[in-house]
């Protein structure tokens, strides 16, 4: 069956090769935007390592099976998904791993590690991780996912393999959607994947999520009212972000996607003159000001009020 994933067909054929040739180097760094699939591509890597099958990842074989069903006595996942951009691993967490990667593989040839967002990793926790990707096991396979590389330790960078995981073209993008959400309306669907950019769990979350369809309301409201130059409009429609921080994020992150769409409609009109284009700066600049803001715990209603401010200043 080989990888059961959409795109990426350079980093698929990397991986592929290199369980093909059972080379393999004891880290793997996959990044890539939310929800793009880095856990799912170093997942089903993981499968493949372990596969006892010819076509690897099978997906059918007792390994491969255990693997999905996170029951392999040598697959371990650490870490939760981040949550309003925030986690963190004690050192603690990490020394119980170091004491688990010398414990001897109980039925495959290798013990695994699926380490999520190493980019939350405290600076102590993460010098306790590199001296043990200094000198790992010979038996051991760290597979490490971030959003930004640029935010992981280069000492730690330096001692992986790096995968991208990047977006996927709008059709594919489209055809998962299609495989995985039964009742879906097609305007729906076609919408998310516009907002998505190719972004697979994105598109996912708009259309399959409760909070996700809030999202594309609320980015739509304040789309309409930002480009209708009505500010009261506006702040009635990030009135509710007051009180939700991740709630805020996917909105900001959704509108960010809507302003790049204008953006590329009028250039693909050739209607795109310098105003409008300032205008699109300038509205995505006080977005990522307010995300960051929100991100370092800042006063919600004061970061809110001061984004109307500066929208319409």
């Amino acid at each position: 069956m080989a990888f059961s994933f959409y795109g990426n067909e350079q980093a698929i054929s990397v991986l592929s090769k290199t369980i093909s040739s059972g080379k393999l180097s004891h880290a793997y760094l996959f990044y890539g935007d939310e929800g793009v699939g880095k856990k799912t591509l170093a997942r089903q890597f993981a499968q493949g390592i372990l596969c006892e099958n010819k076509d690897k990842p099978c997906m059918i074989c007792q390994s491969c099976r255990k693997i999905s069903s996170m029951n392999h006595p040598d697959y371990v996942e650490i870490g939760d998904d981040m949550s309003n951009g925030k986690q963190s691993f004690t050192v603690d967490q990490v020394r119980k791993l170091i004491e688990d990667a010398y414990i001897r593989p109980n039925e495959g040839t290798h013990k695994i590690f699926l380490i999520k967002n190493i980019e939350s990793l405290l600076a102590s926790s993460a010098n306790t991780l590199l001296k043990l990707l200094e000198e790992p096991p010979y038996n051991v396979v760290f597979l490490l996912t971030c959003e930004n590389k640029q935010g992981v330790l280069k000492t730690i960078t330096s001692r992986c393999i790096l995968v991208g995981v990047y977006p996927v073209t709008c059709k594919d993008c489209m055809n998962a959607l299609s495989e995985c959400i039964i009742q879906a309306d097609k305007q729906e669907l076609e919408i998310a994947v516009q907002l998505s950019e190719g972004n697979i769990g994105k598109a996912m979350f708009y259309t399959d999520d409760p909070v996700g369809k809030k999202v594309v309301e609320i980015s739509s409201l304040i789309e309409t009212a930002f480009f209708e130059k009505n500010e009261l409009s506006f702040m009635q429609s990030v009135a509710e972000l007051e009180k939700d921080v991740s709630l805020s994020l996917a909105v900001f992150k959704c509108f960010l996607s809507r302003l790049r769409i204008s953006l590329t409609n009028k250039a693909n009109q050739s209607n795109l003159d310098i105003e409008f284009s300032k205008k699109i700066l300038k509205a995505t600049e006080c977005v990522e000001k307010t995300k960051d803001v929100l991100l370092k715990n800042g006063n919600k209603r004061l970061a809110i009020a001061n984004f109307c401010s500066k929208m319409f200043s």
